[in-house]
């Protein structure tokens, strides 16, 4: 492997640092074709899990339920030498009991929205539950690049 693919190479902290900074992932899903199916969703992290949240019948979840493999993507630069990634190849389940999916999106929601009381957070996160599910990504193998450290 070259020198300098090692020198940019993210370790372990480096890659949940990263991620934990993103507020949005690309998803990859295979469609019934067995092409790429690309879409942005909005996530938390759950025990070293990748978490989201979608309406139940949207393409993302018919496709990972006929294929589990998923791919993610969390950048982050504009520049060459301000570019990081992490690219994940993972597994991911759909959750669809409703008290999970529920705890799941008050969870997202405490992380990411800032302002409301928890039990306005789960009040909103009740409204939404009845026609979404949960998507737990479990990752398998990360690719990483951070071009910071080439300065």
């Amino acid at each position: 492997m070259p020198e300098w693919r090692n020198r940019v190479r993210m370790h372990e902290q480096e890659i949940w640092d990263h991620i934990s900074r993103q507020h949005v992932v690309q998803l990859a899903t295979l469609d019934r074709e067995g092409a790429p199916h690309m879409t942005t969703v909005w996530f938390t992290v759950m025990d070293q899990r990748i978490v989201f949240e979608t309406n139940y019948k949207s393409q993302k979840v018919r496709n990972i339920d006929r294929d589990d493999r998923v791919g993610l993507l969390f950048g982050a630069g504009v520049r060459f030498h301000e570019q990081q990634g992490v690219m994940v190849k993972g597994r991911a389940r759909v959750i669809r009991e409703r008290e999970q999916v529920l705890d799941i999106i008050h969870s997202m929601y405490i992380q990411r929205m800032d302002g409301l009381s928890r039990s306005a957070l789960r009040a909103a996160a009740g409204h939404m539950v009845e026609k979404r599910v949960a998507v737990v990504v479990e990752p398998l193998r990360f690719s990483t690049w951070d071009h910071t450290k080439l300065r």
